[in-house]
């Protein structure tokens, strides 16, 4: 039977035992002057200590996580500015419940074996996240979780990261997580989940993927995506919203290609109904540009500020069942597309403006290698109007295929300005389209060649070394040519009489005439081409035999 003391002393074990595994999660390690101090105090897990250095305070842990539930608070001096730790040990971060800290600070939070955010985590702090699986630049050296030796604690502020040989990956898979400035840099970056920023977003990876996610711009906050691929998919929305502060601009650069695809999946830039601020702009740069099944990259200005403008920059741009769209109240709303190879649009692909209120209709600008349109699949290029004047639609191009400017939209493939000034005194107002390709005659530049056969029994016989068993035969004509002399011509070809003129015997090295040989140059006159024979040689010495290979040329 188990006595009172015994059962007193179960359970000392046990609340220890839980305490050490509330603390496993959070280890300091020895690489600082000054350590971390880790102290568990039920769900809440309380940190001092660190080196600090002019204003930032300076950790380092074999293992940092917040599991659900719990709450990490940094107590830091009231002079610290940012907070910078690292993990030197080999597990991920998970970050599944608070993280709070003291004072206006910024926290810095690097992990090379890669960071997740689960469903449940949460910030309470009042400056900047910055998390990373690559290494922390100062202006006086790097501060990493692989290289502990470095001695470098700087007083400065971090300037940028650098990439190491392999990093971890960043998930987020939160729940209404709110940010106010947040910037994630690692391998591979994936959001599966939503969060909202007050601030500046700033996704750099080889690849970003947002799948079934949800990111909100508020308070004139810049989004920037920058990665080699980019893809956002399945119902992933990326929202701007202006209401008592001008728009957010989203901003997406990838090296290789930038892919959207699904239906309801898409970049918004909205404005309030009554908002006076101004939307945002969207700005999408890849060297290829997909825009796939039913995805849109749309601006929205209900309003009476001015809306946003969308521009993309690429080398190929796809846009197969997407659509490009700018609906605005008020003024703006221009979408300007540089594709310097091809515009595909396909499958009811569609780029749009369009003005409900007063203002007038967006601008549309297409500068494109060629733009390439299915012309049976309802894929337009429009721009309307409800009450102002109408909008331009201008497209350069080498040449355009699918598209027919009608007056208004139709099943098939159109280009087409509506507007309410239809007569011709107002046409300036009516908006107007701009068609601006190549002109090419394919009769420029073409000469006809003469018809009559001149006399060339004297023009093209030239004489060759006797000592020279073979000539160089060049054939110039029209209508067809042989490879060889004796060679056929085809059906199609002109006929040629070529004669065969007799070999004379010599028993002297004197010069005789041999088998017709190229002329060594022509001359044009009035419009003709005659070939001129090269002169005749007195003596054999004077022939370079170099001159009579037998060659055979088609020109």
């Amino acid at each position: 039977m188990m006595t009172t003391n015994s059962v007193l002393y179960a359970a000392v074990i046990v609340y220890f035992i839980t305490s050490i595994a509330a603390h496993a999660q959070i280890v300091p390690d020895a690489t600082l002057p000054t350590q971390s101090v880790v102290t568990p105090d039920q769900e809440r897990i309380n940190i001092t200590g660190g080196t600090q250095t002019g204003a930032n305070l300076f950790h380092s842990f074999t293992k940092f996580s917040v599991r659900a539930g719990e709450s990490v608070y940094f107590d830091n001096p009231r002079t610290v500015e940012n907070i910078i730790m690292r993990v030197t040990g080999r597990d991920i971060s998970n970050i599944d419940g608070l993280i709070r800290a003291a004072g206006n600070i910024n926290l810095y939070l690097l992990n090379p074996n890669g960071i997740n955010f689960g469903k449940n985590a949460a910030l309470d702090i009042n400056g900047s996240l910055f998390a990373s699986t690559a290494t922390l630049i100062f202006p006086d050296g790097m501060f990493n979780a692989i290289d502990t030796t470095s001695p470098l604690l700087s007083v400065s502020a971090p300037i940028g990261i650098q990439w190491g040989n392999a990093q971890g990956d960043i998930q987020l898979s939160t729940t209404n997580l709110l940010f106010r400035d947040v910037k994630l840099v690692g391998n591979n970056i994936t959001v599966t989940g939503s969060f909202t920023t007050t601030g500046n977003l700033n996704l750099a990876a080889r690849t970003i993927n947002l799948d079934a996610a949800v990111i909100n711009l508020t308070h004139a906050s810049n989004a920037s995506f920058q990665a080699d691929v980019i893809s956002i998919s399945n119902g992933s929305q990326v929202i701007s919203s202006a209401i008592t502060q001008d728009g957010s601009n989203i901003t997406i650069k990838s090296n290789h290609k930038f892919i959207m695809k699904g239906e309801t999946t898409g970049l918004f830039s909205d404005t309030a109904p009554g908002s006076k601020f101004n939307g945002g702009n969207i700005s999408i740069q890849a060297p290829t540009i997909e825009i796939k099944d039913k995805a849109k990259v749309n601006i929205s200005n209900q309003g009476s500020g001015n809306s946003g403008n969308l521009q993309l920059f690429t080398d190929n741009l796809n846009i197969k069942g997407g659509t490009l769209s700018a609906k605005t109240a008020a003024e703006g709303g221009n979408i300007s597309v540089l594709a310097s190879e091809l515009l595909l649009l396909g499958n009811n692909g569609t780029i749009s403006t369009l003005s409900r209120g007063q203002g007038n209709g967006g601008n549309i600008n297409v500068q494109a290698g060629f733009v390439l349109v299915n012309p049976n699949e309802n894929n337009d290029i429009t721009t309307s109007t409800t009450q102002g004047y109408g909008g331009r639609i201008k497209i350069s191009s080498n040449a355009i295929f699918g598209l027919e400017i009608r007056p208004s939209l139709t099943p098939r493939s159109d280009i087409s300005v509506t507007s309410p000034f239809k007569s011709y005194k107002n046409y300036r107002h009516s908006g107007n389209i701009n068609l601006d390709t190549l002109n090419i005659d394919p009769n420029q530049g073409v000469n006809q060649l003469p018809i009559s056969v001149l006399n060339v029994s004297k023009q093209i016989n030239q004489t060759c070394s006797n000592q020279v068993i073979t000539n160089r035969f060049t054939i110039i004509g029209r209508g067809g040519l042989p490879l060889t002399p004796s060679e056929a011509l085809n059906r199609n070809s002109g006929w040629i009489d070529w004669r065969l003129i007799n070999r004379q015997e010599h028993q002297e090295a004197t010069l005789v005439e041999h088998q017709i040989v190229e002329a060594t140059r022509w001359e044009v006159e009035n419009g003709e081409v005659i070939l001129v024979a090269a002169p005749d040689v007195p003596s054999q010495n004077e022939y370079d035999a170099s001159e009579c290979l037998a060659t055979v040329q088609k020109v």
